[in-house]
């Protein structure tokens, strides 16, 4: 792949390691942008389809994007946190700690997925949600306004 000027990151293998049937790349930045310094590694990906080159979106600390997973807009994965297959998180979201959004989920809006807590299959958290501590919202729950989701409870539908 060509690098062009207006990209934010690109792909390294230095200190990346193979996981999950996927050849993982770390990113790095090419420019400042949001929090983030030109040089700075961040999590770990395996290609460019899985973070935008725009918006502010970042991967940090060990997190992981795989599968065909998709970061953007000015999301943020954090921590040890997964997003998987086909899963989406943009807008201002935030998932971390060491959080799982994988399947077809879809996290946006100001939501923040966090702790040991897992969003899967087709559920949406959206708007100003807070799932958290070991709770699950999977089937096809949408989940939205102030709500937090906390504890141990699973939400499904």
């Amino acid at each position: 792949m060509i690098y062009k000027k207006s990209w934010k990151y690109i792909l390294v293998k230095d200190g990346c390691s193979y996981w999950s049937n996927c050849n993982f790349y770390c990113l790095k930045a090419v420019r400042n942008f949001s929090d983030i310094t030109k040089d700075s590694h961040g999590g770990f990906v395996c290609g460019y389809h899985n973070l935008s080159q725009k918006g502010n979106c970042w991967i940090y600390d060990k997190a992981i994007v795989s599968g065909n997973a998709r970061v953007s807009e000015n999301a943020q994965i954090l921590g040890h946190a997964q997003v998987r297959e086909y899963a989406k998180v943009y807008g201002f979201a935030k998932v971390s700690k060491d959080a799982r959004v994988t399947q077809h989920a879809q996290i946006f809006g100001r939501a923040i997925v966090t702790g040991n807590s897992q969003v899967c299959e087709n559920a949406r958290v959206f708007e100003n949600v807070k799932v958290y501590g070991n709770a699950k919202v999977s089937g096809n729950a949408k989940v939205s306004g102030n709500t937090d989701v906390s504890g141990n409870k699973i939400i499904s539908k």
